[in-house]
C-alpha cells in the first residue's frame, strides 16, 4: 500500500509538472500528459483526454504527439475511428520522428486498408501505404506490397488487375524483393499490365537471378538461348539453363531438352 501511494504521489506530481509545461505551449509536456492519460499511470485511463493532449501537442508541432494522435485516429480510440486523418498525421509526424516508427504505423494503415477497416476496401491507398513503409526501410512493407501485387497480378482472393499489380511490383522490387524483380520480368515478357519488353524483362530477370531467385535464372538463360531482349549468347543461356535443371527447376529441364532436340 506504502509502494502504491509513494508512486501515486510520483504520477501526481509529474502531471503537475507536464500539464505546467503544456499549458506553456512546450509540446513535449502535452504529449507526456497525454500518455499519462493513455496509460492511465496515476489516474484513470481516458484515451479521450490522452487525445485532446496529443492534439495539443501535434498543434505545437511535435512529432511523437503527432503519431500518437495518428494512431489514436486509426484504431478509434478517444476520437472517431478516421484512416484519411491518421493519413495526413502520419505525414505531418514523420517530419520529425523516427524512420522505424514512421514505416511501422504506415504498414498498420496499409494494412487497416486492405482489411476494408472503416473503409471500404482499397487496394490504391493500401498499395500506397506499404510502399511508404517499404521506402522508409521495412522489409515487412516491402513485403506486403509485393504480396499485394501478387494477389492483384493473379487474381487471388481479390479482383485482378495486371497493370496496378506491376506497378507494386515495381516498387516491391526497387525495395529489395528480388520475387517482385522476378514477376516484373515475365510480366514484361508476356506483355501483361504492361507493354511487352524483352529487353526490360531481361534487366528484371538479371537483378533477381543475382538476387537468388533460380526462376528468373531459368527465364535470363532463355533470352540468352533464344537472343529476346539481349544479345544472344546460347552458351551461356544454356549454362543457366542447366544450372537450374540441376536445382530442380523442371522448366528448365523441358527447354534443355527441347534445345537438344534442335538440330
Amino acid at each position: 500500500m506504502r509502494h502504491e501511494s509513494r508512486a501515486g504521489h510520483f504520477y501526481s506530481k509529474a502531471m503537475d509538472i507536464y500539464s505546467a509545461q503544456c499549458d506553456s505551449g512546450d509540446a513535449g509536456g502535452c504529449y507526456a500528459v497525454g500518455k499519462l492519460y493513455q496509460e492511465a499511470k496515476g489516474l484513470a485511463p481516458d484515451d479521450s483526454k490522452a487525445a485532446e493532449y496529443f492534439t495539443r501537442s501535434c498543434n505545437a508541432v511535435s512529432g511523437v504527439g503527432c503519431m500518437a494522435l495518428a494512431d489514436a485516429y486509426r484504431q478509434g480510440k478517444g476520437v472517431d475511428r478516421n484512416l484519411a486523418k491518421a493519413e495526413l498525421l502520419i505525414a505531418k509526424a514523420c517530419k520529425g520522428a523516427p524512420a522505424n516508427e514512421c514505416a511501422e504505423i504506415y504498414e498498420s494503415l496499409g494494412e487497416d486498408y486492405l482489411q476494408g477497416i472503416v473503409v471500404v476496401t482499397n487496394y490504391d491507398r493500401a498499395g500506397a501505404n506499404y510502399k511508404k513503409s517499404c521506402d522508409l526501410g521495412s522489409s515487412t512493407g516491402c513485403s506486403d506490397l509485393f504480396n499485394l501485387a501478387y494477389d492483384l497480378d493473379t487474381g487471388t482472393g481479390v479482383a485482378k488487375n495486371e497493370a496496378k499489380a506491376a506497378v507494386f511490383y515495381s516498387n516491391a522490387c526497387a525495395g529489395g524483393v528480388f520475387e517482385a524483380c522476378g514477376d516484373l520480368g515475365i510480366d514484361y515478357h508476356n506483355g501483361t499490365g504492361v507493354a511487352q519488353d524483352f529487353a526490360k524483362a531481361a534487366v528484371l530477370y538479371k537483378k533477381a537471378c543475382n538476387g537468388g531467385i533460380d526462376d528468373s535464372c531459368a527465364n535470363l538463360g532463355y533470352l540468352y538461348w533464344s537472343g529476346r531482349g539481349v544479345e544472344q549468347d546460347k552458351e551461356k543461356g544454356k549454362a543457366l539453363l542447366q544450372r537450374t535443371c540441376t536445382a530442380g527447376n523442371k522448366w528448365s529441364c523441358d527447354r534443355l531438352k527441347e534445345i537438344d532436340k534442335q538440330p
